[in-house]
């Protein structure tokens, strides 16, 4: 019976978001499938309202939105004047369409549509051969699935409203995504997977202006998390939002000086594409920002005529990379993987961690030793195991345990390749 036959009336009450609409859909559903089809298009207008009412109704509830409880309040005020004048429902569809994000413009078109048919089924006419209008099919199944994708299968979050709930769920509930995996999944499940892409874009446009240019107490404290989110949401889709940011060079070449330059150097060392598209000033301001600061320079590979030009940069510069640690170890991994130059990497690893002006410096730079340790060659494991048998670190109790670990990890790899017995201290550390 259907018409279009990817469209399934069946599947589409699993797609419902509210339980109530759900309800009073089936009777749509059922009225359509017996053929009645001017009791269903009269019933799918009252459902409309229904979803319009219930989702300003969560929005004034939940979360205090002043438009949706301006509108309630006049429609209210509207029935109360006159409680059977349809005005209400008119003022109902006009207000929410100008006010909120809860109809876009082809929905608003359909709803008016939609309500046009309504008032000849629900108030028939009689025509020149003296018969009542009557639907057909094809309307009634148009009607159907307009009003089933342009509100029933949309939760409130298909509005704008849903970057201030974001925002606010994600800084507070911070501390619980230690990967940014953990992160984007519940980012996605819970927000973006039911929003229109419009919206999509208004939430990654305004994420990008706080983390990278306003500059207050609360964009802050929440930056590294604001932050974090962007880069998920741009990986989810990156060709998408690549060229979202190439439509808009100057919004996201606006960007502030001080800690956001950090932050979005981070960024661009995953994406340097978007480094090359941002407008003469954004990239003046940065190259100064990476320029004056070892620890952002050491994230901005992409700056450097090449991969190996940073390597050295970086080992050159050793005793003044006080940050360097997995995080940033963890940028650079991706690029000089996909350039077939992890080993160079690593040996750059090994020589920071070998170099490190103190003890604090030494710490963070075993850690990232060891979180790589298993893509090292027999030539890197041997190097290491060289160093820990001369190095006075081997016998400080804030590198025993570590270093322990590292040893028995390389004497593993390298098996009957290497000789114990010509490193006693090797010997007397894995006893």
């Amino acid at each position: 019976m259907a018409i279009l036959s990817e469209f399934s009336l069946n599947n589409s009450l699993k797609k419902i978001i509210n339980p109530k609409i759900k309800l009073y859909f089936n009777e749509i559903k059922s009225s359509y499938e017996n053929q009645n089809y001017r009791v269903a298009v009269v019933g799918l207008f009252s459902v409309a309202i229904c979803d319009i009412i219930f989702k300003l109704q969560e929005l004034k509830d939940k979360y205090n939105d002043e438009s949706a409880t301006k509108i309630i309040q006049e429609i209210e005020s509207l029935q109360e004047k006159n409680i059977h004048s349809p005005q209400w429902e008119d003022k109902l569809i006009e207000l929410t369409y100008k006010n909120t994000n809860l109809i876009e413009v082809a929905t608003y078109a359909n709803l008016l549509n939609l309500q046009r048919h309504r008032h000849l089924c629900a108030h028939p006419v009689i025509d020149g051969n003296f018969e009542l209008f009557q639907p057909n099919q094809e309307t009634a199944i148009a009607h159907i699935r307009n009003m089933l994708e342009g509100l029933f299968y949309r939760p409130i979050f298909a509005s704008n409203k849903i970057f201030e709930i974001l925002l606010q769920d994600i800084g507070e509930n911070e501390n619980i995504f230690l990967k940014n995996t953990d992160l984007f999944n519940y980012i996605n499940d819970k927000y973006l997977k039911h929003t229109s892409t419009e919206v999509k874009k208004y939430i990654f446009k305004h994420l990008w202006k706080l983390s990278y240019r306003v500059i207050n107490e609360k964009c802050n404290q929440n930056r590294s998390i604001n932050s974090r989110a962007l880069r998920m949401i741009y990986e989810d889709n990156s060709e998408f939002y690549f060229e979202l940011i190439s439509s808009d060079i100057d919004h996201y070449s606006s960007i502030s000086s001080g800690e956001p330059t950090y932050f979005l150097t981070a960024f661009l060392a995953h994406h340097p594409q978007v480094f090359g598209i941002l407008n003469s000033s954004a990239i003046l301001l940065l190259n100064s920002a990476i320029n004056s600061d070892v620890n952002k320079k050491s994230l901005a590979w992409f700056t450097a005529n090449s991969l190996d030009e940073h390597l050295e940069w970086l080992i050159e510069n050793e005793k003044h990379l006080d940050d360097f640690d997995n995080r940033i170890a963890k940028v650079l991994y991706q690029p000089y993987f996909e350039a077939g130059k992890k080993n160079e990497l690593f040996n750059c690893f090994i020589s920071l961690f070998m170099k490190s002006s103190n003890d604090s410096m030494g710490v963070n730079r075993i850690i990232v030793i060891w979180n790589y340790i298993d893509q090292f060659n027999d030539e890197q494991h041997l190097k290491l195991l060289k160093y820990f048998e001369l190095s006075r670190k081997s016998s400080k109790d804030l590198f025993r345990h570590s270093i322990k670990k590292i040893i028995e990890k390389s004497l593993s790899v390298l098996g009957a390749k290497f000789d114990i017995s010509a490193y006693p201290r090797i010997a007397r550390i894995i006893e």
